[in-house]
């Protein structure tokens, strides 16, 4: 059974998450990461094995398969770096989560935060897409623990409501008055999303005028 993302907000717990730019939450992404490290680690086996266990006739087989495979990762990688950082972004006022399609290229895949769900169970999330079926995705949340999951969840929970103040993380201070005035402007509407955590703002006189103009 797949739960609505609106059901996550009592796990919350604040956590720093990347930069801000352009109006945008950004973040290295973390397969990209895993990925060089897996390569390099690879590498550091093969020539381990290599040098300590392939002697006499058995070094042809070294040439013959591993050979080839290490050129692969070195090519791999070298065409990693040219690359460079890669990154995907949170956009909190269109509600839209951009992810790169892969280390190597420049296509973008987007999804639009209303439309993610989430499996506690698998820790596994989902997009319902325009087949109105739910269809298992990778990139959202890299987590493989319960409570790794959880906490990502409830960050972008937080984050991606455009009613609510922004998150207690410090990378974001130096934008919540800003924040606060857009959301002045609209009148302080309601929370988007469900969620068990009061989020108040700032200060209590910004508390105080949310509460007189947004009545929550």
């Amino acid at each position: 059974m797949k739960n609505s993302i609106e059901e996550i907000g009592e796990y919350y717990i604040p956590m720093n998450f990347g930069y801000i730019k352009d109006g945008k939450l950004y973040k290295k992404a973390p397969f990209s990461v895993n990925i060089e490290m897996s390569a390099v680690i690879i590498l550091i086996i093969m020539i381990v094995q290599a040098i300590f266990f392939f002697k006499g006739e058995s070094i042809y087989i070294f040439w013959y398969t591993y050979i080839p495979l290490v050129i692969i990762i070195i090519y791999g990688l070298i065409k990693r770096y040219q690359k460079g950082d890669i990154h995907y972004f949170f956009d909190r006022i269109t509600g839209a989560l951009t992810f790169p399609e892969s280390i190597f290229n420049e296509q973008e895949k987007v999804y639009q935060f209303k439309n993610l769900y989430f499996d506690f169970n698998e820790y596994q999330s989902f997009e319902k897409r325009e087949d109105n079926e739910y269809h298992l995705i990778y990139d959202v949340i890299p987590s493989v623990t319960q409570e790794s999951f959880v906490k990502h969840w409830s960050f972008y929970l937080w984050y991606m409501d455009k009613n609510r103040p922004l998150p207690p993380s410090p990378i974001f201070n130096e934008f919540r008055q800003q924040d606060f005035e857009r959301r002045k402007v609209a009148g302080f509407p309601k929370p988007i999303y469900k969620s068990n955590i009061k989020t108040p703002e700032a200060t209590k006189t910004q508390q105080a005028m949310r509460k007189r103009i947004g009545n929550w």
